[in-house]
């Protein structure tokens, strides 16, 4: 027995035009399916594996699309519309992680078994007018456009996107006081076993480079986190100096 749900208007303002559900008694809106039911708690366990915060826009918020981003501490967040498709939304999910290498918070080794973390690609190698396409095993985090001739193969690289820190200065609204970079490297060739295997790369703008192993990296990252609550320690303390009218 098939009954038709009325027509209504969302909050967007968009018509909903009546559709026969089984079962459906007049004015209630449709339940979730088993697969949308499914497709949800997928999304809920891949999205929780890898550190992302999972954001349901409220009905009225105007944006109901699916998207992906950071929030003001710097932490992954996907939003979802209040009538998304959940089944793409998990699609898309699984194609945000991928081409942003996001790793799940525990390596396990049934993680790692099953996943390649290298894939083949072209490099152009060899002297103007004379180069050769090779194909090289390349990091998954890698971003280096490998089509771009190099002059030998011990000449290629990888690096993935830098991630960035800067420090303004109100003094000078056009540019930044000073800037660090992150960024993940391998350099196949190098003479250093340990600049062979992946580390990062930190720069400050000076003329040399400091190389972080993971351990150096966590270790850095646990006293910029103490740094970041001093800072704010800081910031509150000026706050309240300057509202209680200490400054000049």
């Amino acid at each position: 027995m098939y009954e038709t749900v009325p027509s209504y208007v969302k909050p967007s303002g968009s018509i909903v035009t009546p559709y026969p559900v089984e079962g459906t008694l007049p004015g209630i809106p449709k339940q979730p399916t088993a697969t949308e039911r499914t497709a949800s708690s997928k999304l809920e366990a891949l999205l929780t594996a890898h550190g992302i915060k999972l954001a349901i826009r409220d009905r009225g918020e105007g944006d109901t699309t699916t998207d992906f981003g950071r929030d003001e501490a710097g932490g992954y967040v996907f939003h979802v519309g209040p009538d998304s498709d959940l089944a793409e939304a998990l699609e898309f999910a699984h194609t945000v992680i991928r081409r942003h290498h996001i790793l799940p918070e525990s390596l396990d080794p049934e993680y790692l078994a099953d996943r390649k973390l290298t894939r083949l690609v072209p490099a152009k190698v060899g002297p103007s007018g004379r180069a050769q396409v090779v194909y090289i095993e390349c990091p998954e985090w890698c971003v280096v456009d490998h089509s771009d001739r190099e002059g030998c193969l011990e000449d290629v690289m990888h690096y993935s996107d830098a991630d960035v820190l800067q420090v303004l200065t109100l003094t000078d609204d056009d540019t930044a006081h000073s800037e660090i970079y992150a960024t993940i490297a391998s350099d196949p060739a190098a003479s250093d076993r340990r600049l062979r295997a992946a580390h990062i790369v930190i720069n400050d703008g000076a003329s040399t480079d400091a190389y972080v192993t993971p351990d150096m990296a966590e270790e850095l990252a646990d006293d910029l986190v103490a740094f970041a609550a001093r800072l704010r320690h800081k910031a509150r303390t000026v706050r309240l100096f300057n509202r209680a009218g200490g400054a000049a």
